[in-house]
C-alpha cells in the first residue's frame, strides 16, 4: 500500500502542479474580469499561476489550498449579483 501511494505520488505530481498552475491562471483571469473578488488577489492568482510552472512552482503548491480557501470566503461573503457581465 505505502509503495502504490509512492508511486502515485512521484507520477502525478507535476500534473497535478501543472492542474493547479491552470486553475489559478484562469481563476485569476475570471477575478480580473468580472470582478468576483479585489482585484489585487486577481492579479495574485494570475502571478501564482505563472510562478506554477517555474522552478518556484513549489510555494503554489502550498500556497493553492490557501487560496481555494481565501476565495471560497470571499465569494461567500459578496453581496449577490455583484459580478459585471461581459
Amino acid at each position: 500500500m505505502t509503495q502504490t501511494l509512492s508511486v502515485l505520488n512521484e507520477d502525478f505530481f507535476f500534473p497535478m502542479a501543472a492542474g493547479f498552475g491552470v486553475m489559478l491562471l484562469a481563476g485569476g483571469l475570471a477575478a480580473l474580469r468580472a470582478g468576483g473578488v479585489l482585484r489585487w488577489f486577481g492579479i495574485l492568482s494570475v502571478l501564482l499561476g505563472l510562478m506554477a510552472f517555474t522552478p518556484a512552482g513549489i510555494v503554489v503548491f502550498f500556497a493553492t489550498p490557501v487560496w481555494i480557501g481565501i476565495v471560497s470566503l470571499a465569494l461567500l461573503r459578496r453581496p449577490s449579483g455583484s459580478l459585471r457581465t461581459a
